[in-house]
């Protein structure tokens, strides 16, 4: 439970940017969608469509910053999001975060935007090995939220109505099996209304991302997982990377790099590495990624297949979904979920020295 809660907190900064001067708007959406079975074990627990009723409130960053001119009005808000999954065994849902909308297509009347929140999710009916043994896809009621959409909004004054597509999705970050997590897609509409006057799009944009547009860096990260059995108890997990990214735009950075993870979860996994020695549980990999450029905060999207590991993965292709902050010009903290097609392995929370 730790964990989510750190993450959580880790959030928030997105917020400390906003300025006291901008206006309020608050607002609903209604979604209409499906549990995806991500799982051959998961086609027993759909019973019938997800539905989700959200209340959220929003307010536009200050504009003082170089990259708010960047995405042309970014804002930021607070969601709180209750689902009926369409599943007896999981019953409903409940999640709350904070989230990012960033314009695609900005304009006066008719945008196109995105959402990106992280928090913290809960579910009304774990997995019990007697009780409810038929839920494989979360083992503890307190999970990580993580939600993605796209909307087409219309303003008409204060008004706004919107419709559009979103994904949530809920897991433990295989603190705690089983870990399959859920993942619910849909098709929502919804309505908010601004307290106060519009604010000034911002006008400034980022002009010097090109000095610095080479970014090479080593990070080290620590985790934990557990593996199966049930209640076999958790790991840790180390995991170290070398990347190098360039900057493409003001927005973007592409780039690649290496991976090598320490997993004592394997010696459960698998049977024949149970009396292994440290480096014969190593793993390595090869990445690419992007990232999203938010000032001195980043989302990190990268996937990558393993060139060596002493185990057979069901999945030979990871990903890793994180955000990076900078602690100064050089250091930054990390904090990103690991995993195999939807499957969390494991969290990473660790720093980072970026040479340039």
């Amino acid at each position: 439970m730790r964990l989510p809660s750190i993450l959580f907190l880790l959030a928030v900064p997105l917020a400390l940017h906003a300025d006291d001067s901008t206006r309020w708007s608050i607002g609903g959406r209604l979604h209409g969608g499906l549990l995806a079975p991500h799982h051959q074990s998961m086609w027993i627990m759909v019973q019938r469509h997800a539905w989700a009723a959200e209340v959220h409130a929003e307010r536009p960053f200050s504009g003082a910053r170089p990259w708010h001119g960047n995405y042309a009005g970014p804002r930021w808000g607070l969601s709180a999001l209750w689902m009926e999954t369409g599943s007896d065994a999981l019953g409903p849902a409940f999640r709350v975060l904070p989230y990012l909308v960033l314009p695609i297509l900005p304009g006066d009347a008719w945008q196109l935007e995105t959402r990106i929140g992280w928090g913290l999710g809960l579910v009304r009916d774990p997995f019990h090995r007697v009780d409810n043994y038929k839920q494989h896809a979360i083992g503890g009621r307190l999970n990580l939220a993580l939600h993605m959409g796209a909307s087409l909004t219309r303003r008409i004054g204060r008004h706004t109505i919107d419709a559009g597509l979103a994904l949530d999705h809920l897991s433990n970050g295989a603190m705690k099996r089983p870990n399959l997590g859920i993942n619910v897609f849909s098709l929502n509409t919804g309505y908010s209304y601004r307290l106060g006057q519009q604010s000034p799009r911002p006008a400034s944009i980022d002009t010097n991302w090109y000095a610095a547009r080479d970014i090479v860096f080593v990070m080290a990260n620590i985790g934990w997982n557990e593996v199966f059995p049930v209640n076999s108890g958790r790991r840790p997990v180390f995991s170290l990377s070398a990347s190098g990214y360039r900057r493409v735009s003001a927005k973007s950075a592409v780039g690649a790099g290496l991976d090598f993870f320490h997993k004592a979860s394997l010696r459960l996994a698998d049977p024949v590495l149970a009396d292994s020695e440290a480096l014969e549980l190593i793993q390595a990999g090869v990445h690419v990624g992007w990232n999203l450029m938010l000032g001195d905060m980043a989302l990190t999207f990268e996937t990558g297949t393993y060139l060596h590991t002493p185990t057979t993965e069901r999945a030979p292709v990871y990903t890793r979904v994180g955000m990076r902050q900078q602690l100064t010009p050089r250091v930054f903290a990390n904090l990103s979920l690991k995993s195999h097609f939807f499957v969390a392995d494991h969290f990473e929370l660790g720093l980072g020295y970026r040479f340039k």
